[in-house]
C-alpha cells in the first residue's frame, strides 16, 4: 500500500478505505482488496469469479466508464519504463463508480499505481475516494478480513 503514497492524515483508516490490488507473479493472479472496498463496492469472491469466468473484465463489476481506467494505465505504463521505477500514482477526479446496494453510481476519485519489480512480477493498485459525505458517514467494521486469492492466466 505504500506505492499509493498513503498520508497519515487520511480521513479514513485503511481498512474503511476502498482500495484494491492485482499482483501478477509468473502468469498467475492474485487479488487483494481492503474491507471497506468488500463492504462498500465489490467483494473479493465476485472479482476472483468474474476474473475465473472470462466473461467480463474485472473491472466493470464497478466502473461505469472503462475511459478513466485505461487513461491512467497508460499513464503509468508511460512511467514505468524499467523494472524498479519510482513509484508515481496517477489521480484522476470524478471517476464514476458502481458501489454495492447502490441504484446510482458515485463519483470519486481514482488513484492508481503500478509497481513493478521484475519482468514477471508487479502490482496493480487502485484506490477510490468517496466524496467527503460518504466519508464522513459513519462506518461500521467489516466482518469481511483482508484476503487474497490466486487466479492462474490460462
Amino acid at each position: 500500500w505504500k506505492a499509493m503514497k498513503p498520508r497519515h492524515d487520511a480521513p479514513l483508516p485503511r481498512e474503511n478505505r476502498w482500495i484494491w490490488a492485482r499482483e501478477t507473479y509468473k502468469g498467475i493472479s492474485r487479488f487483494y482488496c481492503s474491507p471497506g472496498f468488500e463492504r462498500n463496492v465489490s467483494t473479493l469472491s465476485q472479482m476472483e469469479d468474474t476474473y475465473r469466468s472470462n466473461e467480463k473484465s474485472v473491472i466493470d463489476l464497478f466502473m461505469v466508464d472503462r475511459c478513466a481506467q485505461v487513461r491512467g494505465i497508460a499513464h503509468q505504463v508511460a512511467h514505468n519504463k524499467s523494472p524498479g521505477a519510482d513509484l508515481k500514482p496517477y489521480r484522476q477526479k470524478g471517476v464514476m463508480i458502481r458501489t454495492a446496494g447502490a441504484e446510482e453510481p458515485v463519483k470519486v476519485d481514482q488513484v492508481l499505481c503500478f509497481a513493478i519489480s521484475s519482468l514477471d512480477h508487479g502490482f496493480f493498485m487502485v484506490e477510490y475516494i468517496p466524496p467527503k459525505e460518504t466519508r464522513e458517514m459513519e462506518l461500521v467494521p467489516s466482518a469481511v478480513e483482508e484476503t487474497s486469492a490466486d487466479v492462474e492466466v490460462a
